[in-house]
Formats: C-alpha cells, structure tokens, sequence
C-alpha cells in the first residue's frame, strides 16, 4: 500500500470510461494503487461487488466539502464496484451518486476503470 507521501505525488490519470456525473472526480495511481475522489458530498461509499482487498474509504470533513474517496489495488484478476452515496433533496434520504467499476479481465492487456 503506497504511503502519504507517495499519494502526494501520484500521477494523475484518465478513466477509461466516465459520464457527466463524474465531472467532480479525479483519478490518480501509484504502482498498482489506484485512488479516486469525489468532490460531491458524500453520505456512504459501498462495495457493491467484487474483491474487498486492499480496499479502503474515506470521507472527508465536512469543512472540506465532504468528498468520497476509493482506493485500491488493481491486479489481473481483479474486479470491483463501488457506490457513492449522496443525500437526496433537503438532506432528505440517500440516493445513488457516482458509480465506480473497476475489472481486469485475464488475457487483457489493461484493467478497465469506468466512473458513471
């Protein structure tokens, strides 16, 4: 797992797949590591499906705009999907935010990371 001040200076990267809802997200990689914020304001992440290792969430403070963040290794093999949560009209209930998928299906070149 990389260290804080490697995450410092991770290299920034582009999805291979994203929509309109993940205008507020960014992407960066160490090694195999890959982390993604979400600047929206998030209620809950969930893993939905796939491998729960290495993974860890993060929501930041409120005074930091509450944002969403994943990360995780990505490994041949491999495949996730994790929801972002934020809070509906007026605070009201939870509904769905972005939705994260990662794979890297054997025999493939490159794993396939797509935030929609």
């Amino acid at each position: 797992m990389p260290t804080a001040k490697e995450w410092a200076t991770a290299t920034p990267f582009a999805p291979s797949r994203t929509s309109p809802a993940a205008a507020s997200c960014s992407s960066t990689r160490v090694r195999e590591w890959v982390r993604v914020r979400c600047r929206d304001k998030t209620f809950a992440l969930s893993l939905l499906g796939g491998s729960n290792e290495g993974l860890a969430f993060w929501i930041g403070p409120e005074g930091e705009g509450q944002f969403g963040e994943v990360q995780f290794p990505v490994r041949r093999g491999d495949e996730r999907v994790i929801q972002f949560w934020t809070l509906g009209a007026q605070g009201s209930s939870p509904v769905p935010g972005v939705l994260l998928q990662e794979q890297w299906v054997e025999g493939e070149s490159a794993p396939t990371l797509t935030v929609l």
